[in-house]
Parts: C-alpha cells; sequence; structure tokens
C-alpha cells in the first residue's frame, strides 16, 4: 500500500509539473562577467563597447561574433575561423617638414637640417619648429622608432647625403644613411634614407644631417619622419 502512495503522489507531481508554466528566463544571466541576457541571435550579432573579456581555462577564444572594444584593442584573444575585418592601427609619431632652405656654408660638413614649416602631424608632441627644431624628442615610455628622411639640393651639389644622428651623434651601428642617386651636376638632387627598427629610450633626441662635397651648396625642401613602432 505504501508503494501505491508513493507511486501515485509521483504522477501526480509529474502531472502538475506538466501543467504549471515554468519560470520566466531572469533577463540576464551573469556568467563570467559577461551578461549572456545580452547576447541573441546567430553568428551576425555583435557585441559592442566592450572593454574587457576575459575567459576561463588555459586558452579562451571566441567565436561566431563581431566584436567592437570601445578602446580598439583586442589582448590575448585567439581567433578560430571567421575572417576578422582590418584592425584600425593608431598612428604615433611626427612628420616635420622645410621648404624655407638651408645653405650648407662649408665643404664636407655635416649640417643638422631645420624643420621649420608647420608639421604634418605630431602626435605626442615630438618636435618643436621654434625651439631646437632639428630635433625629435623620444617620448616617455617609447622603446623603438623608424626614421626616415629625405631633402631636395641644389643642381650644382655633389658628394650630398642625408644621415641619421641620436644625441649629438651619427647613430651607428647601424649607419643610418642616404646617398643622392646621381652627381650629375645638371640634376637636382634628392637623398634620403628609411632606417630599419632602432631601439631608443625616452630623452633621446633624433635629427636628420646633411652633408655635400662643396661650400654654398643649398637645400630646397626636407622632410623628417619619425614612427612610433613600440
Amino acid at each position: 500500500m505504501k508503494k501505491n502512495k508513493t507511486a501515485a503522489f509521483l504522477l501526480a507531481l509529474l502531472f502538475y509539473a506538466s501543467i504549471l508554466p515554468w519560470p520566466a528566463e531572469p533577463a540576464c544571466l551573469e556568467y563570467h562577467n559577461l551578461c549572456v541576457g545580452d547576447v541573441t541571435g546567430d553568428n551576425t550579432s555583435s557585441l559592442s563597447g566592450v572593454n574587457s573579456i576575459t575567459g576561463g581555462g588555459a586558452s579562451p577564444s571566441i567565436s561566431g561574433f563581431d566584436i567592437t572594444f570601445s578602446d580598439n584593442t583586442i589582448n590575448g584573444v585567439k581567433i578560430i575561423d571567421n575572417t576578422i575585418a582590418p584592425i584600425k592601427m593608431k598612428l604615433r609619431g611626427v612628420l616635420a617638414v622645410d621648404t624655407t632652405g638651408q645653405t650648407m656654408t662649408s665643404a664636407n660638413t655635416y649640417y643638422a637640417l631645420m624643420f621649420r614649416d608647420a608639421d604634418k602631424y605630431d602626435t605626442d608632441s615630438m618636435h618643436s619648429i621654434t625651439t631646437d627644431n632639428t630635433l625629435v624628442v623620444i617620448p616617455s615610455g617609447v622603446t623603438m622608432i623608424r626614421a626616415v628622411c629625405g631633402a631636395q639640393v641644389s643642381s650644382t651639389a655633389s658628394g650630398v647625403r642625408v644621415r641619421l644622428y641620436k644625441n649629438g651623434s651619427s647613430y651607428e651601428p647601424p649607419l643610418v644613411t642616404g646617398y643622392s642617386s646621381s652627381d650629375n651636376v645638371v640634376a637636382i638632387k634628392y637623398p634620403a634614407f628609411s632606417s630599419p627598427p632602432l631601439p631608443v629610450v625616452a630623452g633621446d633626441n633624433v635629427a636628420c644631417y646633411i652633408h655635400s662635397n662643396g661650400a654654398g651648396d643649398q637645400t630646397l625642401t626636407a622632410y623628417f619622419g619619425v614612427e612610433v613602432l613600440n
């Protein structure tokens, strides 16, 4: 009799469970700091304005979503299967220019190029057009740069070259120097260089120097760019 009562009770419980409504899902289920209730749809869904996502385990992964981070960075995320839209890299550095021209008064001498026009850009206030306008100063936290420099020099000049200096001395090794493509006296000279990645520390200054075999040769225009790599 006891067994029959127990069986009857269980049957009644199952009956009521089948006809009673289930509790509604919570509007938002907190799981590993991610509000799952806000994530709906298929692979075209997106997460926007996310500051960070931290997964569990040794190799957390995220798949099937377009993810937009509020600071445009993705750190330690393993991408699976689907393609990724190009990540916009934030440019850091300076591009200094000069159209005034500069005379190399002595032969076979290196002169620091002056850059007196408004900078094309200067993201970290690395260059001043009024104070020490030959220098680009490395800001705090920067450990690696790439430098480019070029000049347009009067046609009579020969032996024209530009060279990268750091803290008042020629940057070497490696020796970063660019020569004009021709010493033909009827051609305008365009010496230029593009450096490999170069180690620096905060407070270093870099400059572009120019050399000519003759006295009185003159630059017409010049540019000096420094890109922050790390």
